[in-house]
């Protein structure tokens, strides 16, 4: 039981130290101008280069939506949603 104990801590030490080596450089952070509406966090986009558009950020979604107008104006690529009831 001691070897077990010994042989999976001294595996998850290696594990940890060799995923997170120590001269590893943290990744960069941008920035973003954002307003706020109605307790809504709006940004300024471009969709394929056209814009800027209005944006609300939705951090509880899995999906980002444009008006019908907005995606003609773009050529944003269409994926209709499944009917739900």
């Amino acid at each position: 039981m001691t070897r077990n104990l010994v042989f999976v801590v001294s595996t998850l030490l290696i594990v940890v130290l060799l995923g997170h080596p120590a001269n590893a450089q943290p990744q960069s952070v941008g920035e973003a101008p954002f307003s706020l509406d109605s307790n809504r966090i709006l940004v300024q986009v471009k969709i394929n280069g056209k814009g800027p558009y209005s944006m609300i950020i939705r951090t509880g979604t899995p999906h980002s939506y444009v008006d019908s107008t907005v995606a003609k104006e773009t050529a944003a690529r269409v994926v209709p949603l499944p009917f739900v009831t």
